[in-house]
């Protein structure tokens, strides 16, 4: 239908060239939500001194990476939160929530948590509508967890964000259909 009158320009300039179904099902955000995680990690960040700014942001997000370099996924899912919420305070810079809350959802898959990494997927949607990479994740998600519906749709939707992951969507979908024993 039409778009409200009251819609300003520079929502309807971020909502141009966004699928119909993307708009509905994640509508454009004004503040970044909170992820509504346990508080402890960030009341421990704080404490030790650090408090809401750009090198608490980038520390955190270095003690983040550094976690998960070392596989302790765990603790790199509470500094990606953290940074996240620090960051979601301080200024809301919208890709990088995007990332942190996308990086907390890897960290999820691994650990073999894929309703809360779907979670985390959705959530990296809402914040950037458009992310060809959230649409192709949420797409393995729904694929490991056997939605095959709900699995191409999301591979659709990250093809639609950007032609460039065709290759890379059919070959994954070619391979996960020889390792589930379908050669067609």
């Amino acid at each position: 239908g039409a778009e409200p009158r009251y819609m300003p320009s520079s929502l309807r300039a971020t909502m141009m060239g966004v699928p119909p179904t993307l708009q509905a099902e994640f509508p454009p955000l004004r503040c970044t939500p909170s992820l509504q995680a346990p508080h402890a990690p960030l009341v421990e960040f704080l404490s030790s001194g650090h408090g809401y700014d750009d090198e608490s942001v980038a520390t955190a997000v270095r003690a983040a990476n550094a976690h998960f370099a070392s596989r302790q996924l765990g603790r790199a899912i509470d500094m990606f939160s953290v940074a996240y919420e620090l960051g979601r305070l301080h200024f809301d810079y919208k890709p990088l929530m995007h990332d942190l809350v996308l990086r907390r959802a890897i960290c999820y898959s691994m650990q073999g948590d894929w309703q809360q990494a779907l979670h985390d997927a959705q959530l990296a949607l809402r914040v950037v509508p458009c992310s060809a990479a959230a649409s192709m994740y949420k797409g393995v998600l729904y694929t490991k967890l056997q939605q095959v519906e709900s699995a191409n749709k999301a591979f659709q939707e990250a093809v639609a964000a950007s032609a460039d992951l065709r290759d890379i969507i059919d070959s994954f979908v070619a391979f996960r259909s020889l390792a589930h024993g379908n050669h067609d």
